[in-house]
């Protein structure tokens, strides 16, 4: 069977036809190129496994009265127990006393398991094979990370570029649709791009192979814009791309988790992710944290007036000022997991770490009198939200605090008491 899945997604430029490098199709033989089959790569291997014959038999006639085979150390799960059996015995042998009898053990009701053979078996797995890909670059552009862009100087060139992953494979050819019109190349395209609008323009790509099958339909979205940044007498192309195949500089900000483009030039500073922890370093002399390192005893404030304390809980400008190099390195501290974070999440760096600083002023315990807790002061109704809508967060982190049969029930269904506790 074969079997593919469409990528969601957008693709976006336009294109201007000409020269050796280009293969365009007009767009009336759009409906001659063929809808490609998606990968079909699902091989069977045969394995060799170690089989464990297990009899289920009763305490009182020593009579067997299933017989599992199983592949794995240990006894059979209640799972494979339900599966191999009689549905009498499986809930018989669930809610049965265990037989603690010293002597005769025919006096115990239900049924005992006993291992009866070991030996090697084989059987037929399925294995799906990596399927081909296109990946999109840019051709005679830099990439500005800091900006999370693309400037051109002259027209730019998007080059799509198949990837057949299996030995001994080849990609075929590299066919797709701009805005209706078709095009189709050899292993890799070279495709003129010229100014777009704010939105782009769409196009969508696949790939064939010499195995038999095609890539996925990919799409992506390129908008091309002309403006100057900072230099009135020099105007610029900037080319940004928003496409899963994308291999050049990530666009910064939130525009992969939302399908937007940021502003032309790149987004403003306060919602950029530097590449390097330096460039996210502050020196702001928080007034919260220094009270808390002082309270904490991280800060030495002894020898100012009331202890470097203010009565509403805040640090005196004596207590402040001892704190100002603890501070300096508290607050920059988070800085590499704020920027890890932000590159897993989509969400920008500065916009992270002023929120931190905006809530808590980078200190992780409880805000005064309140419960909301952490760098970001998490509340209770965030947390229930996050847990109850987050489902692989939840699965990952309620077996850390409840059992995993408590945690299977799902958070919708546990007790307030394991709400309150996780």
């Amino acid at each position: 069977m074969r079997q593919g899945k469409i990528v969601n997604g957008c693709i976006a430029f336009l294109l201007t036809f000409g020269g050796l490098a280009f293969f365009p199709q007009n767009s009336s033989r759009a409906a001659e190129l063929a809808t490609p089959p998606s990968p079909d790569r699902i091989s069977p291997i045969t394995i060799d496994y170690t089989a464990y014959q297990w009899w289920i038999a009763t305490w009182n006639k020593n009579e067997v009265v299933c017989t599992l085979i199983i592949d794995h150390d240990g006894q059979p799960t209640l799972r494979e127990i339900y599966n191999n059996c009689d549905e009498d015995i499986y809930y018989t042998f669930k809610d049965q006393s265990p037989c603690d009898l010293v002597g005769d053990k025919r006096q115990c009701d239900g049924y005992y398991l006993y291992l009866v053979d070991t030996h090697t078996a084989q059987r037929v797995i399925t294995v799906t094979l990596p399927p081909p890909q296109v990946w999109l670059s840019l051709e005679g552009c830099d990439s500005i990370s800091r900006l999370g862009t693309n400037v051109c100087e002259a027209e730019p060139i998007l080059i799509l570029k198949g990837d057949e992953p299996l030995p001994n494979e080849n990609i075929l050819s590299i066919e797709g649709a701009l805005d209706g019109k078709t095009f189709s190349c050899a292993a890799t395209c070279k495709l003129q791009l010229a100014p777009t609008d704010d939105n782009g323009v769409l196009m969508e790509f696949w790939a064939w192979s010499i195995y038999g099958d095609s890539s996925q339909v990919f799409k992506a979205q390129v908008r091309v814009e002309t403006a100057d940044i900072n230099n009135p007498d020099q105007t610029s192309l900037f080319v940004d791309v928003l496409s899963s195949q994308w291999h050049g500089v990530r666009i910064v900000s939130c525009s992969e988790t939302w399908d937007s483009f940021p502003p032309v030039g790149g987004p403003p500073d306060w919602l950029s992710t530097p590449q390097d922890t330096s460039d996210l370093h502050s020196d702001i002399p928080y007034n919260y944290l220094s009270a808390n390192l002082i309270l904490q005893g991280a800060v030495d404030a002894t020898s100012c007036p009331d202890g470097g304390l203010q009565s509403d809980g805040g640090a005196n400008e004596c207590g402040q000022e001892a704190a100002r190099g603890t501070v300096d390195e508290w607050q920059n501290q988070f800085d590499s997991l704020i920027i890890n974070t932000s590159q897993n999440s989509s969400v920008p760096a500065k916009l992270l770490k002023n929120l931190f600083a905006r809530e808590s002023q980078f200190w992780p315990g409880i805000f005064k009198a309140s419960s909301d807790a952490g760098l970001d002061q998490l509340t209770v109704n965030g947390a229930d939200t996050t847990l109850l809508w987050n489902r692989s967060f939840y699965g990952q982190y309620c077996p850390l605090v409840l059992s995993s049969e408590t945690c299977s029930r799902g958070y919708l269904h546990l007790k307030a008491e394991e709400h309150h506790l996780l």
